[in-house]
Parts: structure tokens; C-alpha cells; sequence
């Protein structure tokens, strides 16, 4: 067949025209074509059609319904659901009964073993008489405190305690004296009690096993009484002379270390804790009165009564309840 000119034309610009579109077709991404199918699917009905039946017969209906609902576009991922167990619950109920139970009192007995530092007086006849020095025995007495205090559960806690020293005699012989005279030189004899209010740190370390180790230390006041005192001296016209007692109060501070055990729930409460603690107390120092007791006779009163410096190791059990 042969064609005109102008049908030449018409049939090279019908296959420029093909080739065109399958150039366009290759440079466009498949994504364009998929969000155009997203967007058409998305748009129909849920069965991917048109109408009910997917906008043909049984075969267009089907193709289109479950096409569309398979090949649609994806959900979005769902948040995921944190389940609340009975356990978190509980954990969350202790955690809230550890923070209420912070708080604790602490209740101890144990007994206390006195010492005295520098005793000394000066007597009548000062500074013709020297200072006399003593060296002296004190026994041992009971001791009583109660605190409250603040765990604050990373291994420290603070407490303010009142601590209770029972009566604790004491008699002595003169050491010596300044300046340095012969003797012979009185000896006394008396009594002391001291109550120390006291702020302390305390520092738990970790258990081995059920045993908690700790540290201790504190800072306070006390207030130092000793009872009517007496002066012995076999080689004086009278051989014994009682003075009045006297009190002051003085700085006290404290070091000590311990041990705690879990005992258990008392009376209700959060697990108590049993404490066996060893502190050394420094007390300050006491002193006793100048005025000579009805029948001691004359002689004159002290320049300076009786005085030395109060120290006392002493061992507790104690008991530590939350509330």
C-alpha cells in the first residue's frame, strides 16, 4: 500500500507520541502511581469499589473488596498498652509505706562506765596550800535515752536523742599537786549524774547478711550535777568535811558504731530494727558546791569546790520503730 505524504507525517508523529508517553511512564516513580491507588482506595467504599459490589460483577466485586481492604493503605502502629499488674501495685503500695515510714523513735538501755579527767579543787588554804589533784574511781551506772529520728534512705539518717546517766559514785586518793608539796593531802568522795540532749549523724552501710553495720557521731549540750561532796583527811583536826553539791552545764559531743538487725513489724508498724551500739560521750565537766553542809565545822570554804571533766563509754540495745 502506498501512503500519501501527509499520512508519512501522521504516522510519525502517532509513534513520536508513543515513544513520548514511555519515556514520561519510565521517569515518573512507581510511588506516584501507589499514592494515586492509596488515595482511590481510601476514597471508595471498604469493600475497594465504587458500589457495594466493587463496581462489577462477582469477579469485580470480589477483586476490588478484598484488594482493597489487603492492599490499602497501612494503619498506623497502635500506641502499646502498659499493663498495670497486681504486682506494680503492691511494689507501689511499699514504696509509698517506706516513704511514710521514714520517720522512727529509738528506745535504749545499756550502762555506762564513767571516767573522770583533771580532778582537782583548791582548797582553804590557797595558794598557801597548792592545787590537789585526784585520782579517781567511778562506778559504773544505767543508762536510758530516747530519740526520733529521719531515715532518709540512701544510707543516712539524723536523730535528736535525750540521753539519761544514772548516779555514779565516786572516791579517790590525791595524785599529786602543783606545785609539788609532800603529803599528806585529803581525799574525797561524792556522786555525779548527767543528761545529755544530743544531735548525731549516722551513716548505714551495706548488710552482710542480716547485719547492718553503721557509724555514729553528734554534738549537744549537757548538764552535769554532782552531789554534796566530802573532803577526807585523817591528819586534819576534822577529819571529814562535806560541801554542797553543784551543777553547769557544758559542750558534749559523741563517736560511736554499731550494729542493726531487721526484727519485724512492732505493734503494727514497718519492719523495727534492733540496734547494738558501743558510743564514747564527752561530756564536759562538773563541778560541786563551795558552801560547807550544817556540822561540817569551820575551817573555811574551798577557793575552787571539786571539779573534772565527765567521760563516759557506754553499750546499748536499743530499739528502732518507724511510724
Amino acid at each position: 500500500m502506498t501512503l500519501s505524504k501527509s499520512d508519512g507525517l501522521k504516522m510519525r508523529s502517532l509513534l513520536a507520541s508513543g515513544f513520548l508517553g514511555i519515556a514520561v511512564v519510565a521517569l515518573v516513580p512507581a510511588s506516584t502511581f501507589q499514592g494515586v491507588a492509596w488515595a482511590q482506595e481510601d476514597g471508595g467504599h471498604d469493600d475497594g469499589g465504587g458500589h457495594d459490589d466493587g463496581g462489577g460483577r462477582d469477579g469485580g466485586g470480589k477483586g476490588g473488596g478484598e484488594g482493597g481492604g489487603k492492599r490499602g493503605k497501612p494503619n498506623p502502629p497502635e500506641e502499646p498498652r502498659v499493663l498495670i499488674t497486681e504486682g506494680d501495685k503492691t511494689a507501689e503500695r511499699t514504696s509509698r509505706r517506706r516513704a511514710d515510714t521514714a520517720k522512727y523513735i529509738r528506745l535504749e538501755l545499756g550502762t555506762a562506765r564513767t571516767s573522770a579527767g583533771d580532778a582537782n579543787w583548791l582548797p582553804p588554804g590557797y595558794p598557801s596550800d597548792p592545787q590537789v589533784f585526784f585520782d579517781l574511781g567511778l562506778d559504773a551506772s544505767a543508762m536510758a535515752a530516747f530519740g526520733v529520728g529521719h531515715d532518709y534512705g540512701n544510707g543516712w539518717r539524723a536523730e535528736i536523742s535525750l540521753n539519761l546517766f544514772g548516779t555514779s559514785d565516786f572516791e579517790g586518793p590525791w595524785s599529786f599537786t602543783v606545785p609539788d608539796t609532800a603529803g599528806p593531802h585529803a581525799d574525797v568522795s561524792g556522786s555525779i549524774r548527767s543528761v545529755a540532749l544530743m544531735a548525731s549523724g549516722y551513716r548505714d552501710f551495706d548488710s552482710v547478711g542480716a547485719v547492718t553495720p553503721f557509724l555514729t557521731a553528734g554534738l549537744g549540750i549537757a548538764h552535769n550535777s554532782m552531789d554534796e561532796w566530802t573532803r577526807i583527811n585523817p591528819d586534819a583536826g576534822r577529819t571529814r568535811r562535806s560541801f554542797e553539791g553543784g551543777s553547769n552545764t557544758s559542750l558534749a559531743w559523741l563517736i560511736g558504731a554499731g550494729l542493726s538487725w531487721d526484727v519485724g513489724p512492732v505493734l503494727g508498724s514497718a519492719p523495727a530494727k534492733l540496734d547494738l551500739t558501743w558510743r564514747y560521750f564527752d561530756l564536759g565537766s562538773v563541778r560541786g558546791g563551795t558552801e560547807p553542809l550544817p556540822g561540817s565545822g569551820v575551817g573555811g570554804n574551798p577557793v575552787e569546790a571539786l571539779n573534772f571533766d565527765v567521760t563516759d563509754h557506754v553499750i546499748t540495745v536499743g530499739l528502732r520503730i518507724p511510724f
